[in-house]
C-alpha cells in the first residue's frame, strides 16, 4: 500500500499516469503508475497560481487542463512538451465584462476545450493549436445539456427558442457549424444523452424532478422514438445512463426506483423498488457478511453467509434500522449510486435508505442476481475495468474493503477484507483504467492498494 497526501487525483486515461494535486505545494505532480512494482515516480510537475478544484485528462493522455471556478481561470499542461502550458482566463463575473466559468470537457478530439460560462449563458470552444473560440449562444440552462456522438464527429446541444421552450441542435466537431435541429417534446428539461454506439443515432431526453418524461429521439431525423414515463412516478428521474455499447439505459429516481430499458426496442426490462422482499425463499440470492469477532478481528479470505431470506432487522422501517445500527448513509437522502459493469453486462447498485445493502441486477437475464448485506455503511463502490470483480467500501474505525465477483465467474463469491488505515466517513474507490491499482481518497489522502 502506498499513501499520498493529495487534494485532488486522476488517472490519465491509458492508465499510464496519475495527477495529483497540493494546494498547499501549489503544484500538479504527475506520477508514473505503469511500473511493476508501484513505485509511483514523479515524472512531471506543474505550478499553478490558483486554488485547483477539477482537474481532467484529454481524450489522448497527452494533456491536462486545471480549473479554479472562483476566479474562473483553465490551465493546460503538455505531458509531451512539458515547457508548453496555455491559460484560458474567463473574468469573474463581479467584474466589467467577466463571464465566469460553470464547468469544462474535452472534446473528444482532445484538441479543443468545450467551457460553459457562469449561469449558462452560452458555451465557448476554444483550440489549443490555433487560439481561436467559437461562441454558441441561447443554450438551456442545465449542467447535463450537451453530448458528444461515440466517435466524436458531433456534438448535440439543448438549446431554448424564443418562447423558451426546449430544442436539441446538432453541431459538427470540425467547423463547429449547425447541421441540424429538432424540437422536444419535454416540458421541463433536466439533460441529454447520446447512445454509446456507433450504429445508433439515438439522444435520449429527460425531464426536471417536476415532471417523469422520458424521451428518445432517432437524432438526424428527429422522430420521437420513445416517450417512456412510469405510472404513478411523481419524483421525475435522479440519473440516466448508458451501458458501453449502448445495450440497456439505467435510469434512478428519487424515490428509490431503477428502470432499465432495452437499448434496441426500448422495453422496459428491469422496474423494481430498492427495498427488501417479504419473500420466503426470495428467487435471488442472499449473502450476508461474517461477524468479525475478538478471538477473530481480521477475516482476510473468507465467503459470504447465504441466507434464504432477509434478516428481520431489515424489515423493518428503514430509519428505524438505521438507528439501531448506529450508523447513517454517505449518500445524500434519496439518492441512489449506481455503478455498470465495464461489459454492461451487470448493474449495482447503492441507497441511502438500507445503507449496509448492495443490489446486484444481471442485465443480460433482466433479474435481481444477488444481495449483499454487510456489517457496516456502505460508502462507495466500484467495478473492475478488465474482470467482473466489484469492490465496496465499508465504514468503519478502520475501515473495510470487500471484493465480490458473480457465481459465473472463475472465483465465485470469494470475499476478501483488507483494513485500510484512516476512519473513513465519506470516501471513494477507484480502479486505474488497466486495473493494476485500486485507490482509496478520503478527503487530503489517497491510498493506492496493488494486486487486489
Amino acid at each position: 500500500m502506498v499513501s499520498f497526501i493529495v487534494d485532488l487525483c486522476a488517472f490519465s486515461p491509458n492508465g499510464l499516469n496519475l495527477a495529483c494535486v497540493t494546494q498547499t505545494e501549489k503544484r500538479i505532480l504527475i506520477r508514473r503508475c505503469d511500473e511493476p512494482n508501484a513505485k509511483l515516480n514523479v515524472e512531471h510537475k506543474f505550478p499553478v497560481h490558483t486554488p485547483v478544484d477539477r482537474i481532467e485528462w484529454s481524450p489522448d493522455s497527452g494533456f491536462i487542463a486545471a480549473s479554479c471556478r472562483k476566479q474562473a481561470v483553465i490551465c493546460i499542461y503538455s505531458i509531451i512538451y512539458p515547457n508548453w502550458k496555455c491559460k484560458l482566463s474567463f473574468g469573474v463575473v463581479d467584474q466589467v465584462g467577466g463571464i465566469g466559468l460553470e464547468g469544462f470537457c474535452w472534446t473528444p478530439d482532445a484538441r479543443h476545450l468545450l467551457c460553459v460560462s457562469s449561469q449558462y449563458i452560452f458555451l465557448s470552444v476554444w483550440s489549443i493549436r490555433n487560439k481561436c473560440a467559437q461562441y454558441i449562444k441561447d443554450i438551456w440552462r442545465i449542467a447535463q445539456g450537451y453530448s458528444f456522438s461515440s466517435d466524436g464527429s458531433l456534438l448535440a446541444i439543448a438549446h431554448a427558442n424564443e418562447q423558451y421552450k426546449p430544442y436539441i441542435a446538432v453541431y459538427s466537431c470540425k467547423t463547429w457549424t449547425k447541421e441540424n435541429s429538432f424540437s422536444v417534446a419535454s416540458r421541463d428539461l433536466a439533460g441529454i444523452s447520446w447512445a454509446p454506439s456507433c450504429d445508433k443515432d439515438i439522444l435520449v431526453c429527460w425531464d426536471s424532478n417536476l415532471f417523469s418524461n422520458l424521451y428518445i429521439y432517432d437524432i438526424h431525423k428527429g422522430h420521437l422514438l420513445k416517450h417512456y414515463s412510469p405510472h404513478g412516478l411523481s419524483s421525475g428521474f435522479k440519473s440516466v445512463d448508458w451501458t458501453s455499447g449502448g445495450h440497456f439505459l439505467v435510469c434512478t429516481t428519487h424515490r428509490n426506483e431503477i428502470h432499465v430499458l432495452n437499448g434496441l426496442t426500448f422495453g422496459v426490462l428491469i422496474h423494481e423498488v430498492l427495498e427488501p422482499s417479504y419473500d420466503n425463499p426470495v428467487q435471488y440470492e442472499i449473502f450476508y457478511e461474517p461477524s468479525r469477532t475478538t478471538e477473530n478481528p481480521k477475516l482476510g479470505m473468507s465467503k459470504y453467509h447465504r441466507l434464504s431470506k432477509w434478516p428481520p432487522t431489515y424489515l423493518e422501517d428503514p430509519f428505524t434500522t438505521n438507528m439501531k445500527k448506529g450508523s447513517k448513509s454517505a449518500l445524500p437522502n434519496w439518492t441512489v449510486l449506481v455503478k455498470i459493469s465495464e461489459d454492461g453486462n451487470y448493474l449495482a447498485c447503492l441507497t441511502h435508505l438500507y445503507s449496509h445493502v448492495v443490489w446486484v441486477y444481471d442485465l443480460i437475464s433482466a433479474r435481481l442476481a444477488a444481495i449483499l448485506i454487510h456489517q457496516n455503511s456502505v460508502i462507495d463502490i466500484g467495478w473492475h475495468p478488465y474482470s467482473m470483480k466489484l469492490v465496496i467500501l465499508c465504514r468503519n474505525s478502520s475501515g473495510l474493503l470487500h471484493f465480490w465477483t458473480p457465481s459465473n465467474s472463475p472465483s465465485p463469491y470469494i470475499h476478501s477484507t483488507i483494513n485500510t488505515p484512516n476512519n473513513l466517513e465519506s470516501a471513494n474507490v477507484q480502479w486505474s483504467p488497466q486495473g493494476n491499482f485500486l485507490t482509496i481518497r478520503d478527503q487530503n489522502m489517497l491510498q493506492m492498494l496493488t494486486n487486489c
